[in-house]
């Protein structure tokens, strides 16, 4: 069954009857978005950073005649390195605010083990270290000088939203500590997100323009040689696709907002409404026919090279 259809199903289910259930329920959901979202954010940046890297060595098979090759391919290289690391950093930081929400849960559950408790307190000193790592590291995936002082107001008010919230006495303690905590750290990956999609998005445009005049066009205008009509046909339909990065984009950028307004939901004990599940939808499938299409190229080079055989 489909994460989304079933995570739909479970918060289109849930009706608030009580303070302790209300309780468990906070958690429960955020923790369902924030899992959905990790993999439909890392199923997303596998595929991109694929067309990144195909783009990427397109262009340096096509510029390698009258230039100095070795220098340019250290520094593709090089700049690609780069990015593949800032991606790997984000998603250890989704990594961890997934085992975040998924242990506050646990913490709000009616029975809870003393190794839960020092659990979610490990998760969200780590949390708390990669907060301090950016005050002092510009090159750590982000830079925390970048949130301005209305933002520092912000971050210093999550607590005392605290106070409209009926928890017990444990998760109130627990909220209390990691209020700023988690706010600064979805604040901070909001910024590392806008920046890595960004250089994606910059990226495909560039790559775009030469799969266009290299798959597309180039053969179609070619009337010397006879065209690979189902593969062209393919190529363009990826191109075309490719077109809706940008959206996309947006609505990855949209998702990492409304789970800090999902944040502040929690600390108030207001019920998460699934906003984030919703914006998925397209991300998924998104992803689903990037991956069929690659799939279907696969299969046709695969089949050409046994005709050749």
């Amino acid at each position: 069954m489909n994460k989304l259809f079933m995570l739909g199903t479970f918060l289109g289910a849930v009706s608030v009857v009580g303070c302790s259930t209300n309780t468990i329920n906070e958690g429960r959901n955020l923790s369902a978005s924030g899992i959905a979202y990790t993999e439909s954010v890392n199923a997303l940046l596998d595929e991109t950073i694929k067309q990144v890297i195909d783009f990427d060595s397109q262009e340096l098979l096509i510029t390698r005649i009258g230039s100095n090759p070795r220098r340019m391919l250290k520094e593709k290289n090089k700049v690609l390195s780069e990015l593949i690391k800032e991606i790997d950093l984000f998603r250890y930081q989704m990594s961890l605010m997934q085992s975040y929400f998924v242990n506050l849960q646990s913490v709000s559950d009616s029975v809870v083990s003393e190794q839960t408790g020092e659990s979610i307190g490990s998760i969200s000193s780590a949390i708390s270290r990669l907060n301090d790592l950016s005050k002092n590291n510009k090159h750590s995936g982000y830079d925390y000088t970048d949130i301005d002082e209305e933002q520092h107001r912000y971050i210093g008010t999550l607590a005392g939203m605290l106070m409209q919230a009926n928890y017990a006495a444990n998760i109130k303690a627990t909220l209390k500590r990691d209020a700023p905590i988690i706010g600064t750290q979805l604040l901070l990956q909001e910024k590392q997100l806008d920046n890595i999609l960004g250089i994606l998005k910059a990226r495909i445009a560039i790559g775009n323009k030469i799969y266009l005049n290299e798959n597309v066009m180039a053969p179609y205008i070619d009337m010397d040689n006879p065209v690979d009509q189902e593969m062209w046909v393919e190529n363009r339909r990826h191109w075309f696709r490719l077109q809706q990065v940008t959206p996309i984009f947006e609505k990855v950028q949209e998702a990492q907002k409304a789970l800090r307004v999902s944040w502040e939901d929690i600390l108030r004990g207001k019920k998460d409404a699934g906003a984030v599940s919703t914006m998925l939808i397209d991300i998924d499938e998104f992803v689903s026919t990037l991956h069929a299409l690659e799939k279907a190229k696969a299969a046709k080079r695969i089949e050409q090279a046994g005709q050749i055989d």
